[in-house]
């Protein structure tokens, strides 16, 4: 995966110590198109990094963590068969049948995912920090949760900020 990230806005980031998620039930389709189970793997683990960086999650909070991106389907065309291949008009083997599989166009599609993780203050309502993620996420689905988790990991490994310290 591609890791950015980019301080937006000049902020007083010393002073912020707690965090609330965005609603992204209010967002377009076109900016949040994860399943409702990676939707969760998702937010689990930017909470898991805020809260290891001493940010803890409320109502009222000083910072607003809106998560967009999703996966989309980026398809390439196989090799096309040659024009004439003995092999396919052998007796009992219909066109298109080649004794080590079916030789034809195939559809090879990979699934291009992009996570966004805005940070806003939640005062001035100005953005403050982005880090995104894009590229394969992975073809096995036991391997999603994973894979979200080590994304977020490698976005917020370019988080420079902590928590304030109450005295």
């Amino acid at each position: 995966m591609k890791i950015q990230a980019d301080l937006i806005a000049e902020a007083n980031v010393d002073s912020y110590s707690s965090y609330m998620f965005a609603n992204p039930k209010n967002m377009p389709a076109s900016n949040f198109s994860f399943s409702e189970e990676n939707q969760k793997y998702l937010f689990e683990a930017v909470a898991f990094e805020m809260n290891t960086r001493g940010y803890t999650s409320t109502r009222g909070a000083d910072l607003i963590i809106r998560l967009q991106g999703g996966t989309s389907l980026e398809s390439e065309r196989g090799t096309p068969p040659p024009m004439y291949d003995p092999m396919m008009f052998r007796p009992g083997f219909g066109p298109h049948f080649h004794p080590y599989g079916f030789r034809r166009f195939d559809d090879i599609s990979n699934k291009q995912t992009t996570i966004i993780v805005d940070i806003i203050d939640a005062k001035t309502e100005k953005l403050i920090w982005q880090g995104v993620a894009s590229g394969v996420l992975t073809k096995k689905k036991e391997d999603v949760e994973l894979k979200i988790r080590e994304a977020v990991k490698d976005i917020f490994d370019k988080y420079p900020f902590r928590a304030k310290v109450s005295p």
